[in-house]
């Protein structure tokens, strides 16, 4: 493999569409349209293309209000001018993942002495990770739907490249464009970034001649970066600070207890987070050594990436210790656990160079193939990088410990535990071959005959994108890489579950204007109805006052649960499946609905509309028929 990435008839823009290619195909392997955080992303959207989108809904109408989703919508509307807003997304998230890939790759290549073999499975493992990470569950690097941090990660990525290779007036150019789509993420990427800039350049020159001018830290550059990060940062925090503010008390509560804790309070992300956290860390920390003692690089980017990591480890602990100890807004807003995902995308960056080093140096297929194959876990990529450090340590043949902690043996019985009890670990592995199958018919067919392959099949996945609706596929493959390559999920009329047979007879069947009352995970159902709800789990206001009502909306409407975070939205699951007729009507009285979408074995009075195995429509007449 490796002498035929060699070969003279690969050029380098031979490799760039090679990991466009793949950016393009992971994505379009797990894509999805109005699911997960669209939920919540898109209305803001579709009210800026019509200035009447659900005007009685309470959360589209916080949406009015300047938030961090602003510029977003804003932008996002602008190009569905010129498109239907699904094709919008489905373009510019294929962009941006593909744009990752190809930054991936050329970072890559930067860090491993332009070796092309480094950078195509530096891509093919960033890839095909868990997308969200092993803590936090926000460490993102690229994103399946269109998201605003998703958008921005090339921005992101490419300033992390500035900042390696000393451009800090470009690292903040990026990160404060960055920031008008992401504030948080461009800012606090931004801020990260010119801090370690400083700090490293600190640290060699405590340890090299002042006079030296290579060495020297260019104080004007670090000040016109950060004037130029400011400015980005004024255009997002001048209009937010205009905005009523609660107290502090409020907003810990509401923000990060009961509706992220997933994200913000540490104490919640349970003992196999953080143990998936420090093997991931582990594994980095030996890539790392591995990476600046075999192959030449400067003093300076070692120290950046060792600097970056604990920096941002030490904003972790502020990220516990000011949140839950001594709350304080700024951290909690901050959201350090985010910022995993530059940790993230160095480390598996260096892991792919480390597995392209073995295969060029020492021709070790199977640890470099091991080594592949563990990236689609924490705990494996860990077990797999502590036991080849152990063996490179034996310096007597014979028994010894390090025997039996050779990677293949304990991270196959790891991997099989882990495909057991976890289905998403199925899928990462089937995307990792599929993108490896690539590489591997890259490699070793003919230019011309790869070249040929690859658009077949840009063009049978755009047809059978185009008719994914007349295509059935049988049950065994719906739901694996394949299946979803055939038939995506690109708009809203793909849906074809109970919840969206509800929505769609609310939408050919009721008043445009109409307002219901829904169980509290179906926002969704704002998307696939076009009809106004009166609250939803998912959609989270940022505005101060718009997230004491939408707290308040959920406790009149489902009830005061006794948990936080997800475990509250199953309490309130449970608790709306008891919802009663007297109960509706003063809910009815409060929030002005007349339609109600019920679990299929709520007992009512109330007309029913619709009905399905699941879920029933009634609507709210002025008394039910047992009154009188």
């Amino acid at each position: 493999m490796t002498n035929i990435f060699q070969r003279h008839d690969l050029k380098r823009l031979d490799f760039i569409v090679l990991v466009t290619f793949l950016g393009v195909i992971a994505n379009l392997a797990d894509y999805g349209y109005g699911i997960e955080n669209h939920i919540s992303k898109l209305p803001p959207i579709l009210r800026q293309l019509d200035s009447s989108y659900l005007i009685n809904d309470f959360y589209v109408n916080t949406t009015a209000e300047f938030g961090p989703l602003s510029y977003f919508a804003r932008s996002i509307a602008f190009f569905s001018a010129l498109a239907p807003l699904h094709v919008v997304a489905l373009c510019l998230t294929l962009l941006a993942s593909g744009l990752v890939a190809l930054i991936t790759f050329l970072f890559a290549r930067d860090l491993f002495e332009g070796s092309n073999l480094a950078g195509v499975l530096a891509v093919c493992i960033v890839m095909s990770i868990d997308r969200n990470g092993p803590i936090g569950e926000a460490a993102i690097i690229y994103d399946r739907i269109m998201l605003p941090g998703g958008l921005v990660m090339p921005f992101i990525l490419l300033a992390v490249w500035a900042a390696l290779k000393q451009k800090p007036i470009i690292c903040a150019s990026l990160t404060g464009a960055a920031s008008i789509i992401h504030p948080l993420m461009g800012m606090g990427t931004g801020g990260i970034l010119l801090t370690t800039i400083v700090v490293t350049q600190a640290s060699l020159m405590l340890h090299r001649n002042p006079q030296d001018r290579a060495m020297r830290l260019s104080w004007r550059a670090i000040t016109v970066s950060t004037v130029v990060l400011a400015a980005f940062a004024a255009l997002s925090l001048i209009p937010y600070s205009s905005s009523e503010r609660i107290s502090s008390a409020q907003f810990f509560e509401i923000m990060a207890y009961l509706r992220n804790p997933h994200h913000y309070i540490p104490s919640t992300f349970g003992e196999i987070a953080y143990i998936s956290a420090l093997s991931m860390l582990f594994a980095f920390s030996i890539a790392w050594y591995w990476w600046q003692t075999s192959i030449k690089v400067s003093e300076y980017r070692v120290r950046f990436v060792a600097i970056l990591t604990l920096f941002i480890l030490m904003l972790l602990l502020g990220g516990y210790f000011f949140v839950e100890i001594i709350p304080m807004r700024i951290w909690v807003t901050a959201q350090v656990f985010r910022f995993v995902f530059l940790i993230r995308w160095i480390g598996f960056v260096l892991v792919g160079g480390v597995i392209a080093y073995w295969l060029t140096v020492y021709q070790s297929n199977l640890h470099a193939g091991l080594f592949l194959v563990s990236t689609v876990s924490p705990i494996t990529l860990g077990i797999t990088h502590v036991s080849k450090l152990l063996e490179n340590q034996r310096k007597e043949p014979g028994v010894w410990v390090g025997i039996y902690l050779q990677p293949s043996p304990i991270m196959m019985v790891v991997i099989i535990v882990l495909l057991l009890t976890k289905s998403d670990v199925i899928f990462q592995i089937m995307l990792l071959a599929l993108l490896s199958g690539i590489i591997l018919a890259f490699a070793y067919w003919p230019k011309k005959v790869f070249y040929t392959a690859m658009g077949a099949t840009l063009v049978i996945l755009t047809l059978t994108g185009c008719f994914r609706q007349e295509i059935e596929l049988p049950a065994g493959i719906k739901n694996t890489v394949v299946g979803k390559l055939l038939k995506p999920q690109i708009s809203l009329d793909d849906f074809s579950d109970p919840a969206s047979e509800v929505a769609s007879y609310a939408r050919e069947h009721t008043p445009k204007d109409s307002v219901f009352l829904t169980p509290p995970s179906f926002g969704q159902f704002r998307l696939t109805a076009q009809r106004a709800i009166v609250v939803d789990f998912k959609a989270f206001p940022f505005q101060d006052k718009a997230m004491v009502e939408w707290r308040q909306r959920l406790f009149d409407c489902y009830g005061e649960p006794d948990t936080i975070g997800f475990p509250a939205l199953k309490e309130m699951e449970t608790n709306y499946a008891l919802i009663n007729d007297a109960r509706i009507r003063t809910l009815q009285a409060k929030y002005g609905f007349f339609y109600v979408v019920l679990n299929q074995q709520t007992p009512t009075r109330y007309p029913n509309l619709y009905e399905n195995r699941y879920y029933k429509i009634i609507q709210v007449v002025d008394q039910p028929s047992y009154i009188f």
